[in-house]
């Protein structure tokens, strides 16, 4: 999902839509629609409809997507996307507006743009956290809520979805949580055993600027075929797993974050902890109170962006959810504590679909092998497909 808003046509990129004296460089998967006021370029999915049915009157919560919608009067450019937006957005106005080249001014998360001819960006701020609750729940009330908005999330994609639905498991948690979820659903879907990037013009242009500035493509699959790929992303930040933000957590609240890795967690990531030294962080939230510092970790969340859609191959991210990560914010720090010390609140949502998948998972994910108990997945698999 990979743009550039320029004067110019720009040949990294394939794909080339004129806004009145103003293009629109794009990465392979964008669709478009040329209605009598207004020009549409858009990619992504909804989780509760089908994108092409929101394309003039975008209100949509959940989902993955960007909507480009120039007004052929006016000359103005309007972009829409998914309440919690996965990208960020670079500004040069004397040459370009693109999620791919970071440029001085950023535009966050938590705004919506409108695009003059002449470049210049009218920038509208929005509330994209909303309230904050301060008060506890128990680990049953949260799992219950979690289990439910998965549930319901993923479903509904589902449900829209017309694509092939391609599963990547990498031994870790989060992929395994989203897929235990889908595997509740529906069998309408590929496991895929082996790391798959097929070239195309974008990738060939750009791939060694994207793996460097945006970690998250490292790691991803690509197919030229249209289809879906489900993913763990970014489950470490939204499922309260993140090293960085945990440890500004145990400083707030003053809780020795070393001690959750002292026990016999198999899903750890002490390793990841012990790795970097944290000496560095905002000492002001020491004069925060409970509400304002809760709000302060779920701006970090939010404006946490790994990687989006990758040409014809969209990435079914529903872990990106930060009313779960609200949620996280009301447990007691025992529960807490446990989910970063192991993801134990993440298992047990696991279990709560299929117990089996948990003997899948790598308990040596972060320090050796990642697939080491995926091959009794794959024997399984082949043994049921006839292969």
């Amino acid at each position: 999902m990979f743009f550039s808003l320029s004067f110019n046509l720009d040949n990294r990129f394939p794909n080339h839509y004129q806004f009145g004296e103003l293009i629109l460089n794009t990465d392979q998967g964008w669709k478009f629609k040329d209605l009598d006021n207004v020009f549409i370029v858009y990619k992504g999915y909804c989780d509760d409809f089908s994108i092409d049915d929101i394309l003039l009157d975008v209100n949509v919560r959940y989902g993955n997507f960007c909507i480009f919608r120039y007004n052929k009067e006016t000359k103005q450019i309007d972009v829409y996307t998914d309440h919690w937006r996965s990208f960020i957005i670079w500004v040069d106005e004397s040459k370009e507006i693109t999620n791919l080249t970071q440029h001085l001014h950023t535009i966050w998360v938590d705004s919506d743009i409108k695009i003059n001819q002449d470049l210049s960006v009218v920038e509208t701020k929005k509330d994209i956290i909303g309230d904050i609750d301060t008060n506890f729940i128990s680990l049953d009330e949260f799992l219950k809520f979690a289990y439910q908005r998965f549930y319901s999330r993923i479903k509904d994609f589902i449900s829209n979805n017309k694509l092939p639905l391609h599963i990547f498991l990498s031994g870790g948690i989060d992929s395994m949580l989203v897929f235990s979820f889908i595997k509740r659903i529906t069998s309408d879907y590929k496991h895929i055993f082996e790391n798959r990037i097929e070239w195309d013009y974008f990738w060939c242009q750009n791939h060694k600027h994207i793996t460097q500035h945006f970690w998250g493509y490292t790691q991803i699959h690509h197919w030229n075929e249209p289809c879906v790929l489900s993913s763990g992303a970014p489950g470490d930040e939204f499922m309260f797993r993140n090293p960085n933000m945990t440890y500004v957590w145990g400083k707030y609240h003053n809780i020795d974050i070393e001690r959750y890795f002292d026990r016999d967690y198999h899903y750890s990531q002490k390793s990841y902890f012990f790795k970097k030294p944290f000496a560095d962080y905002d000492k002001n939230i020491h004069n925060m109170s409970l509400k304002d510092f809760n709000y302060y970790l779920c701006n970090q969340v939010i404006n946490d962006c790994q990687h989006w859609h990758l040409g014809n191959t969209l990435t079914f991210t529903p872990l990106r959810d930060l009313d779960i990560f609200k949620m996280f914010l009301r447990l007691p720090a025992e529960n807490l504590g446990t989910q970063i010390g192991g993801g134990e609140i993440s298992l047990k949502l696991i279990e709560m679909n299929d117990p089996e998948l948990l003997n899948y998972l790598s308990s040596t994910k972060n320090v050796a092998s990642s697939f080491h108990n995926l091959i009794h997945l794959m024997d399984k698999v082949s043994a049921t497909s006839g292969q």
